[in-house]
């Protein structure tokens, strides 16, 4: 729940990529869920909530570079974050 830059937790988003090998990886959306100062207690009883849950999460934020990204659970924050062009994951074609 420590961390740099505030608390996150990881979701298993059904999404993978390939390695420089070829290689199969399976990527986690990070989900931040409170700023560096957050009480421990507030923080905890978030991730109660959310935990157990199928959720509808919206990608926020990708990192090309690293092969990560950050998902937020409205779908303004997302909207909002600057994501520019909105691809339909099902229009996806291998090694888009």
């Amino acid at each position: 729940l420590e961390a740099k830059t505030g608390p996150k937790i990881f979701f298993e988003c059904g999404v993978g990529r390939t390695n420089k090998k070829g290689e199969w990886k399976i990527v986690n959306g990070m989900l931040r869920i409170g700023t560096p100062w957050s009480k421990k207690s507030v923080t905890a009883k978030r991730i109660a909530r959310l935990s157990g849950k199928m959720l509808e999460l919206y990608v926020s934020k990708i990192r090309v570079d690293n092969g990560q990204f950050e998902v937020c659970i409205k779908q303004e924050d997302a909207l909002e974050s600057g994501m520019k062009k909105m691809v339909s994951a099902s229009s996806l074609q291998v090694g888009d």
